[in-house]
């Protein structure tokens, strides 16, 4: 029996196996979270040896974080080009485009996970941050480097017709965290 010749697959550099890595636990991580992910699910998605992603990153988290990064930066970059292809309307067609981008579910699973790990200090940080660098440059493309959006209106405790919950004012990175969070997400809902 004779066997074909098959040309070898080319070899990937260090930084093309390292995203395919990125990308390959961006979907392993929206569907089974930072604790629930085996790195060698990751591995075989990504066509690699387990012991070669924790000698590219070091740790799971490692990987973890950088998937995160990566799908901030995704949606960072959605909202620059949405802003540069736009003439007057730029925090609308930043609502347009991120509405669009939300049909790539693993990104969005994969933000939800990240907040379900917020207990770990590192994921809470990066994650925090990126949030935070997200709303500031939402800010400054619409003209300016004030709050983009005020939640409640000047009553303090009414939006639209309906009455304010009494809530307790959320202290530290969660207090934080919740007005990033409220802010953009009251930012995009008129838009729906």
């Amino acid at each position: 029996m004779k066997t074909t010749d098959v040309p070898p697959a080319p070899r990937q550099t260090a930084d093309a196996r390292r995203d395919a890595i990125i990308d390959a636990a961006i979907v392993e991580f929206a569907v089974y979270g930072l604790h629930g992910t085996p790195t060698e699910t990751i591995a075989r998605r990504a066509g690699i040896s387990q012991p070669y992603i924790f000698r590219l990153f070091g740790s799971k988290k490692e990987v973890f974080l950088a998937a995160l990064e990566r799908v901030y930066d995704r949606i960072a970059s959605t909202f620059l080009a949405a802003a540069g292809a736009t003439d007057g309307a730029v925090l609308e067609a930043m609502g347009r485009a991120y509405a669009t981008s939300l049909a790539g579910r693993d990104e969005l699973f994969l933000l939800l996970q990240a907040f379900a790990a917020s207990n770990d200090r590192e994921v809470r940080a990066v994650a925090h941050d990126r949030y935070a660098a997200l709303y500031r440059m939402v800010g400054r493309r619409r003209g300016g480097a004030a709050p983009i959006l005020r939640v409640w209106d000047a009553s303090h405790g009414r939006r639209g017709d309906r009455p304010a919950a009494p809530r307790r004012p959320r202290r530290g990175w969660m207090g934080r965290y919740s007005r990033y969070a409220q802010n953009l997400t009251a930012f995009f809902a008129p838009l729906y």
